[in-house]
């Protein structure tokens, strides 16, 4: 009977799925690939794919592919709307999760006499897997542009978003700050066509009943405009 119970015990081990504690902090790759472009004067596309290695940078812990298509307003300012897919697991999850987003953006870029400013503003629709309702979030993205020497293909970088959460969507104490993302680093623009940037980003993730979030990052992205 005792070497019965023993293997019974020993069975439940081996079936229960692990459970593991989500890190405070974390260093991590993300990778991004954006590749906008015209359609016509006044239609645009937009394409995003993104790659984030996470538990020191040892496993894909996020994947996402963004869509959409933009109205241009004027040579400064587009609206957009998208979809967007979204697999998670960990550290930014305790088990595996996809999400699938609804978008709508307002872009809008600024040339000045010594730096670029670049502002979007955007709303997401989010319908995670297992949430209670749908979650609603705000995001507001800040980004200049500063070239090392006049004419220089070399550029330093520096961005901020703040992701704040319009509802309650999970049936927790989520409304408010999400979270917030800065980034440090310096661009390469070997053609009018093309922006390589890497550098520095530092995410800081709210988390409601338990210690915050933060990720240090070595960010890489290339984007492509048409």
């Amino acid at each position: 009977m005792f070497f019965k119970r023993i293997c019974l015990a020993m069975l439940a081990l081996i079936m229960i799925r692990p459970i593991y504690a989500l890190p405070t902090h974390d260093y991590q790759i993300w990778s991004n690939i954006t590749t906008t472009g015209h359609l016509n004067h006044k239609i645009k596309y937009w394409l995003e794919t993104q790659e984030r290695f996470g538990s020191n940078a040892s496993r894909l812990s996020q994947m996402l592919a963004r869509p959409g298509i933009g109205y241009v307003l004027s040579s400064h300012s587009s609206l957009w709307l998208g979809y967007a897919w979204i697999y998670t697991t960990f550290p930014f999850a305790s088990s595996s999760f996809d999400e699938n987003r609804i978008w709508q953006q307002f872009l809008w870029s600024r040339d000045f006499t010594r730096l670029k400013f670049i502002g979007r503003t955007r709303l997401e629709q989010r319908f995670i897997q297992n949430a209670v309702h749908t979650a609603w979030r705000f995001r507001q993205l800040a980004k200049i542009e500063i070239p090392l020497q006049p004419q220089s293909k070399f550029n330093f970088i520096s961005s901020d978003e703040v992701f704040i959460h319009l509802n309650n969507f999970n049936n927790n104490n989520n409304q408010g700050m999400d979270q917030n993302r800065f980034f440090v680093g310096l661009g390469y623009k070997p053609g009018k066509n093309i922006l390589m940037e890497i550098g520095y980003l530092n995410q800081v993730i709210v988390r409601s009943g338990s210690s915050n979030y933060t990720g240090h990052s070595l960010s890489l992205n290339l984007f492509l405009n048409y």
